[in-house]
């Protein structure tokens, strides 16, 4: 029975990576110039800040592994929104 609850979490927890990568790769493109035949991609819209990077987090400490747990920041910090808007609320309160 315990493989199955382990199972079913890193079935969650790697949906839930999933989603969040593809927002993070989403708000990247949207933010950073693409080079040569990748710039017709480049499409409008609005980046999502924090989701990506907080979908990422939740996930890691959701998965069953323990050694995940300790890199549950990670995403926070590579997710380029996330980058945005920490620096927006650090202009902010200068």
């Amino acid at each position: 029975m315990e493989v199955l609850f382990d199972a079913a979490g890193w079935m969650i927890s790697l949906g839930m990576i999933a989603v969040g990568l593809a927002i993070a790769v989403g708000n990247a493109r949207l933010m950073l110039p693409l080079p040569g035949p990748l710039a017709r991609w480049r499409t409008s819209g609005s980046p999502v800040p924090l989701f990506g990077g907080a979908l990422g987090c939740i996930a890691c400490l959701l998965a069953p592994n323990g050694f995940l747990v300790s890199f549950a920041w990670l995403p926070l910090l590579l997710d380029p929104g996330c980058l945005m808007l920490a620096v927006l609320l650090w202009r902010q309160r200068r």
